[in-house]
């Protein structure tokens, strides 16, 4: 299970994950925020919170299942400051309780797909080594 410290945002996703779904959920998303009249954004959701004094990553998990009515039997977990490192913001994004985008830019443009398609497939392959059974299934 992923090592994290006590107050490191723990984020979460659930299965399915792939590029493509990645893809889709990034422009579903850019597309939305722009109906709304906001800036056109590319991000994925995810789900996370701080880990507590004494709490496991494990508890974590459980407690986020719980809370925001979310899981699946799979689940990939990173750490906000890997994220940070790499590049990218995960921004609190509720509702749902412990929403949080995932932010792949805004400086893409609707004929930037291929730009898209390369973040996206490094935002998958840092999620990807944290593949996990789901403690809370």
């Amino acid at each position: 299970m992923l090592k994290a410290a006590t107050g490191e945002l723990v984020l979460v996703r659930f299965s399915p994950m792939n590029q493509d779904r990645f893809v889709r959920q990034a422009t579903d998303d850019a597309d939305y925020r722009e109906s709304l009249g906001e800036e056109r954004i590319w991000a994925i959701s995810a789900y996370g919170d701080c880990l507590g004094e004494g709490e496991t990553v494990e508890a974590l998990v459980s407690r986020i299942c719980e809370e925001a009515e979310c899981g699946g039997p799979r689940i990939w977990l990173i750490t906000g400051g890997t994220l940070s490192r790499e590049g990218y913001d995960a921004v609190l994004s509720e509702p749902p309780p412990h929403h949080y985008d995932v932010i792949i830019g805004s400086e893409l443009g609707t004929e930037d797909r291929s730009r898209l398609v390369e973040s996206v497939g490094k935002l998958a392959g840092l999620f990807g080594p944290g593949r996990e059974k789901n403690p809370a299934c």
